[in-house]
């Protein structure tokens, strides 16, 4: 009977409303573009699925990145700090719930005379038992309660959003360090063709001195043009051991991996396309799609729950505490009715004076919210900053890589020609020199010019939000197919 009548105690204290002090949360207006409303968004389909570095067709970049996610030491520490968030979110919505416990005892004690009345039964050995069952819940009349639990989920919120950017940052740091370390294999190749072409020449220009047919000097010309074809290979080495070392650290390498792994060289650089679409306009779900956005309001809404809960703090609590339960010197009479006993508390308290320290509180909260606000709306400005530079620098990068396209094949015909003229004595050594120094230049460009188109499609699909979407909570399993 006591505990049925707890019960309805306690659901009908759960059920008691109050008001919710502070003002409610409301999206900040924001000046969008024009093209906010009119960019559709199945031009970006390609670019903003969940595995976006699918529409790059390399198993090996797949790979790479799906290591990275499971194993980056950065992205852990993210997925940590959602689990924290969650654990606080959990907290704070225990708060507002009665808390129900149990406890049990049992005792025994001598009555002295001076316990007993008359002195009758002094001496005699006293046995208690005891169980009860204890209710304590302060009334959230205020909403002070639901103010800091609201807080809370938005923060819980904010830690997902932010493992998500962290997650879109890292599989795009994986991709750009892997078309690095394309692009310095292919300069490399190129550079020791270059170098093998050159030995050659020496050869061949060693035998022609001997024969008398050419002075000495453009032998020591070409031997000059041959070592620093050499100097610049070995550069070009150094780099792409360095991007060996620092891609396995983005994937998640062991010590001992990062020392002895090698990664592999199955496609060429030439062999890498860029997606053929070419989109012109922000797409119309920008600030819904951006996680570094749906963190910088998670914040924000926190900031804004918090104002309410600190104004909460300048009103009376009020606080109920019960128990029930058994009372009996016989532990086998202990759950009879006539060992029934119950009570029931109620405390109020009001701040009078405390310093000032209330009014602080909330000059606090109204701050961190003014700071958050305009974190929100800078973080805003730079998600269309980005996305606007990304676009074009999509567009330009392409249309540079034909550039550099064009300037190689006309550099390798004028080759062609200007060993035909050198053979017959219309152009100089320099001359010819010149030509190769500059076909070289033109092709580590060329390679230069195709991580450049490539990173470009990265950092658009990263300013575009990388597959995260709004309305399927904070992120699609990465794992997942769009």
């Amino acid at each position: 009977m006591i505990k049925t009548r707890l019960l309805i105690l306690a659901l009908a204290v759960v059920l008691t409303g109050g008001c919710t002090l502070g003002p409610d949360y409301m999206r900040p207006e924001t000046d969008l573009p024009l093209t906010e409303e009119g960019g559709s968004d199945e031009n970006y389909e390609l670019f903003t699925q969940v595995r976006w570095w699918d529409a790059f067709n390399d198993p090996e970049l797949n790979k790479l990145i799906e290591e990275a996610l499971l194993n980056n030491r950065n992205l852990v520490t993210a997925l940590a700090r959602v689990e924290e968030a969650s654990g606080r979110a959990g907290v704070a919505f225990a708060d507002r719930l009665p808390q129900l416990g149990a406890a049990g005892s049992g005792s025994r004690q001598q009555v002295t005379r001076d316990q007993a009345m008359s002195g009758a039964g002094a001496g005699r050995i006293q046995t208690s038992w005891q169980a009860n069952a204890i209710f304590s819940f302060e009334l959230d009349l205020w909403g002070k309660y639901r103010r800091l639990d609201e807080a809370a989920q938005a923060e819980f919120l904010a830690s997902e959003a932010s493992r998500d950017t962290v997650q879109l940052t890292l599989s795009a740091d994986v991709a750009n360090a892997y078309f690095l370390l394309r692009s310095l294999q292919a300069q490399c190749l190129i550079a020791s063709n270059m170098l093998d072409t050159y030995d050659e020449t020496c050869a061949i220009f060693t035998r022609r001195l001997e024969a008398g047919l050419i002075q000495e000097i453009d032998l020591r010309r070409m031997e000059a043009e041959r070592d620093a074809n050499a100097a610049t290979l070995h550069l070009l080495k150094n780099s792409l051991s360095q991007a060996e070392t620092m891609l396995a650290v983005l994937v998640g390498k062991s010590p001992r991996n990062i020392i002895e792994y090698k990664f592999s060289d199955s496609l060429a650089l030439e062999d890498l396309q860029p997606p053929p679409l070419i989109p012109e306009n922000l797409p119309s779900g920008l600030l819904a799609r951006r996680p570094d956005i749906r963190q910088a309001e998670g914040l924000l809404i926190a900031a804004n729950a918090r104002i309410g809960a600190a104004r909460a703090a300048f009103f009376p609590s009020i606080s109920l505490t019960g128990g029930g339960g058994y009372l009996s010197g016989d532990v086998d009479s202990l759950f009879n009715g006539s060992s029934a006993v119950w009570n029931f508390v109620g405390n109020l308290g009001q701040p009078i004076f405390q310093g000032g320290r209330l009014i602080a509180q909330e000059a606090v909260a109204q701050a961190q919210y003014k700071q958050m606000f305009a974190n929100y709306e800078l973080t805003v400005q730079q998600a269309f900053k980005d996305a606007r530079d990304a676009l074009i620098n999509n567009q330009e990068r392409r249309i540079v890589f034909n550039y550099r396209l064009k300037q190689v094949q006309s550099l390798e015909r004028s080759l062609y020609l200007a060993n035909r003229q050198y053979e017959v004595g219309t152009i100089g050594l320099m001359d010819l020199l010149d030509v190769r120094r500059n076909l070289l230049r033109g092709q580590l460009d060329l390679a230069d010019g195709r991580q450049a188109q490539l990173s470009a499609v990265v950092l658009l699909c990263k300013s575009l939000g990388g597959g995260w979407r709004e309305d399927l909570g904070f992120r699609e399993d990465p794992g997942d197919d769009q």
